[in-house]
């Protein structure tokens, strides 16, 4: 309900409540039933005359007989002025005199700690820090740290001139001051002599400094006499105030809140404490229950009336308060809620009130009073052109921060949708589509096969960081990885592949992609959105068998046992590739560095990608030459004719590495390179001298005769001349079974008077003829 728009048969009513409340007076400022006065002074309340009238008993003032007032918590001083954040005192100047025998001031450290209390301070804005004397420094230091807060020097001419007397303004000749620091309470005052050239102090020991602190407009220096050092002197000071030293935010929390209804919390400026203040739209005293009452400004500004004059009066207004509270008892509308509830002007706030509302026009407007019965906001000029002033400011900036984002957004999109091209181009020139129709065509584990994303795998690695790199080689380097499932991968990102290579790339992934053999590195999956096609295998973690024989800093050996079933598991491996894979598989690069070794010693092929598939009804490929310098068949190094005798030759490579621990091709110049050193060693006889300090120790004389013969029969020039991969295979496993029975047997066999563990390996060997060790090796 509007009460500003009420029907003619109730004005009658309206009149008698103006009469009912002429001469009262409504949110009187002092606490009710207090004397509101002493004096010209209005005590307005927290401030009150007498206990019980005051917040706090450093609020209480004390009115004498002769009406005037004065704080008996600061003892000597009188109350000249009171404002809603501070008030002024008349204090007194402290004195300090001269001692001429030593030269020196009598220091006079008062006022001291807790002088002003909690909800006091010295007003930093208002006040001044002033030092009256002939060569004196006077400073102030905080009364808990001792440390320095403010402080000046004053000079003197001569020691007959006093500076009381000098007509010039306090800047530095016998009168000299400074500004105080923020929220200064508790505080000691100190004043000492300076020997100058003049030395005034010293032809009168009756001569004395004076200490002051005083409010800015204060000038009267004159008044101070430096010879009547009893005398006492009183100067303006303002203190600042405010509610004890909690913020708003503390102060809401606590029963003794002392801001009350249609008011608001400030902190205070001071630094500490709080006050408060009434809401827009009301005036008063918010310390007092029901102290802040609407504005009569604003019900005059909306009352609609023929006759302003009349209306305008302050009964009608204290009347029209009254009737709105009344009415406000039986039930309130928020007329603010809606536009159409208020008649507010587009450049107005509205204010709910009880049982109406009030309507304040925006900054940069002020109300027109020639508008009668509604309020009408008209610009101001000076404070529009500042409110549009800031209105454009801010307008800008939002647009400016506007195209920003937007331009961010739309170079991120941009940017996102330009990697989606890409990585789609990359995938189709990866052959992707390639796979995918492999993929959807296959029944196999092909279909199995996971085609990872860009972002997986670069999270996978780190990025591809040097950290990870698990090994390099001519076709590309291969990461560890960890995937989000946790499980460890290894990440091989291929060097740049050429668009004709991409439909036999693709194929050599499909047909890995179809292998199942326990000593085959797994293909997991591939990404194909990269400008290079990267790999994922399943990561086998003691390194590569070329580690564990050739590197220096590698102190774990290769037990001969070990040796024997990493050929073992490595020629199976390849007899499956060769013979019993649905497509034969040519590795074309076997060499140590390839068969990667688990925890266990455990052989696994790796390191595809010079593989090459060969239909069953074909026994030989032409291709590019491809491979190890050292482990290359010099048949197929001159023919370019690959058949799967090559990896055979390869293998006895390898072969020859387990007996000798030397490397395929060495870097000295004048080695001629581990086969032709083999083959010559064989031939010589020499083969005991040549082998490896664990294989000398731990084999058996017949078992690594077999070996070497076997390395040497695979590396024969003619590959026609070269045993299969499957009868490599066969031969291996035979002897691993051999040394097996013979380790599990723990018996001494008498008769032949053989041990098990000597060098016969099956107690008989003195039948073989000599010259015809290849008796026991035989396909």
């Amino acid at each position: 309900m509007n009460p500003l728009f009420l029907p003619a048969h109730i004005s009658a009513l309206i009149t008698l409540l103006f009469f009912h409340v002429q001469g009262s007076k409504l949110g009187s400022s002092a606490k009710p039933g207090c004397q509101q006065k002493c004096g010209n002074l209005t005590i307005p309340y927290p401030f009150g005359i007498g206990k019980g009238c005051c917040f706090a008993e450093e609020f209480e003032v004390a009115c004498n007989d002769s009406r005037i007032a004065n704080l008996p918590y600061f003892e000597g001083t009188v109350v000249y002025q009171i404002s809603e954040d501070s008030f002024g005192i008349m204090g007194q100047a402290l004195s300090f005199t001269y001692n001429r025998s030593s030269g020196k001031n009598l220091q006079n450290e008062a006022p001291g700690e807790d002088f002003l209390g909690p909800h006091f301070s010295f007003s930093h804005t208002r006040n001044k820090f002033v030092a009256i004397g002939c060569d004196i420094f006077a400073y102030l230091t905080d009364a808990k740290t001792n440390e320095f807060v403010t402080g000046c020097a004053a000079l003197g001419n001569s020691s007959d001139i006093s500076p009381s007397a000098s007509s010039s303004p306090c800047s530095g000749v016998g009168c000299c001051q400074a500004s105080l620091p923020k929220d200064l309470t508790d505080s000691k005052s100190f004043l000492h002599t300076i020997n100058t050239r003049a030395m005034s102090w010293s032809s009168n020991s009756s001569r004395c400094g004076f200490l002051i602190l005083a409010a800015k407009e204060f000038s009267d220096f004159g008044k101070f006499n430096m010879s009547k050092c009893d005398e006492t002197y009183q100067v303006p000071i303002v203190l600042d105030w405010s509610i004890g030293n909690l913020s708003c935010q503390e102060a809401k929390k606590r029963t003794d809140y002392a801001c009350h209804d249609n008011s608001y919390c400030v902190n205070s400026t001071r630094g500490v404490g709080y006050q408060c203040r009434c809401s827009p739209g009301y005036e008063g005293n918010p310390y007092l229950p029901n102290g802040c009452e609407a504005s009569e400004n604003e019900i005059q500004a909306m009352f609609f009336t023929k006759d302003p004059n009349f209306l305008f009066t302050p009964i009608l207004v204290k009347g029209m308060k009254l009737l709105v509270h009344f009415l406000s008892l039986f039930a309130d509308v928020d007329e603010c809620e809606t536009q159409e509830s208020n008649n507010c002007p587009m450049e107005a706030l509205c204010l709910n009130t009880p049982g109406g509302y009030l309507c304040t026009c925006f900054p940069g407007y002020k109300s027109d009073r020639k508008h009668i019965g509604k309020l009408v906001c008209v610009p101001e000029r000076r404070n529009r052109i500042i409110v549009l002033s800031i209105e454009l400011g801010i307008g800008l900036t939002f647009s400016l921060l506007m195209i920003i984002l937007i331009a961010t957004l739309l170079y991120h999109k941009l940017r996102k949708k330009k990697d989606e091209i890409r990585k789609k181009n990359f995938f189709r020139r990866n052959g992707g589509l390639l796979l995918k129709q492999q993929m959807s065509s296959s029944r196999g584990s092909i279909s199995e096969t996971k085609i990872f994303t860009k972002e997986e795998l670069y999270k996978a690695t780190n990025n591809f960081s040097e950290n990870r790199v698990l090994g390099k080689g001519g076709l590309g380097t291969v990461y560890k990885g960890m995937l989000l499932d946790g499980s460890i991968v290894a990440v091989k990102k291929s060097n740049k592949v050429n668009e004709d290579q991409i439909v036999q790339f693709i194929n050599e992934v499909s047909i890995l992609s179809q292998i199942n053999h326990r000593h085959i590195v797994k293909l997991l999956g591939c990404c194909l959105e990269t400008e290079v096609p990267l790999l994922v295998y399943e990561y086998v973690s003691n390194g590569t068998l070329s580690n564990h024989l050739h590197d220096e800093s590698n102190v774990r050996t290769i037990s001969w046992e070990n040796r024997l079933r990493i050929a073992g598991e490595s020629a199976g491996a390849l007899a499956y590739m060769h013979s019993h894979a649905s497509t034969a598989i040519f590795h074309r690069d076997i060499k140590s560095s390839n068969i990667l070794l688990d925890e266990n010693f455990r052989a696994v092929i790796s390191d595809f990608g010079l593989s090459r598939s060969v239909p069953t009804d074909k026994s030989h490929l032409t291709t590019l030459v491809g491979g190890t310098f050292g482990y290359l068949d010099p048949e197929y190094l001159m023919t370019g004719q690959l058949n799967d005798r090559s990896d055979v030759y390869a293998f006895g490579v390898v072969l020859a590495e387990l007996l000798t621990g030397q490397k395929a091709v060495s870097s000295d110049k004048e080695n001629e390179g581990l086969v032709i050193q083999f083959q010559s060693w064989m031939n010589e006889g020499r083969l005991f001298n040549i082998l490896d300090g664990t294989v000398s120790t731990e084999g058996q004389h017949e078992e690594i005769t077999v070996v070497a013969m076997l390395a040497k029969k695979c590396m024969e020039l003619n590959s026609r001349n070269r045993p299969t991969m499957k009868e490599v295979a066969v031969e291996l496993d035979k002897l691993m079974m051999a040394r097996k029975s013979l380790v599990d047997e723990k018996t001494v066999h008498e008769d032949d008077g053989c041990l098990v563990g000597q060098s016969s390996y099956c107690c008989k060997t003195d039948i073989i003829p000599e010259g015809n060790e290849e008796y026991l090796y035989s396909f």
